[in-house]
């Protein structure tokens, strides 16, 4: 059984959160494209009526609220067990190996155990509560 929890109400990360317009941003003369999840969704968006013509290169246009739909569609279709709406705490740390994590919701305090973790919260957040080591470059040497 696999199991996605998502912090927001959503699916589709910075696509549908933030509203980020093209997955191939890149996708220009002289570049290659890789194919992959990111050009899937991109199609599939397409096919569902989610995208218009991106003028600059060869890209769709992602509408972000429609692309919710898009996402959903995906999880569904892939068989996973979604829970909205619910954020990670803590890790559930056993002989040096992440076996679960430490949830909170309107439902309260719940542990999710699992034979595998994938930390896909963007800021390495169950890393850091496992105790993995990292480097935080300084503020000045940093993007932005």
């Amino acid at each position: 059984d696999t199991v996605l929890l998502e912090r927001f109400g959503c699916f589709g990360g910075c696509i549908t959160t933030v509203g980020m317009e093209t997955l191939a941003w890149y996708r220009y003369e002289g570049t290659t494209d890789s194919e992959g999840l990111g050009v899937e969704m991109e199609r599939l968006a397409a096919q569902m009526g989610g995208t218009i013509k991106w003028p600059y290169n060869d890209s769709e246009c992602l509408d972000a609220d429609f692309f919710k739909l898009v996402a959903d569609h995906l999880v569904q279709e892939s068989g996973v067990r979604p829970y909205l709406h619910i954020m990670c705490v803590d890790a559930l740390v056993r002989e040096g190996k992440v076996v679960g994590v430490v949830t909170e919701s309107k439902s309260g305090r719940k542990a999710v155990l699992a034979k595998r973790v994938i930390d896909c919260t963007g800021d390495a957040d169950i890393a850091n509560f496992a105790g993995v080591p990292y480097t935080m470059r300084p503020k000045d040497e940093a993007l932005g």
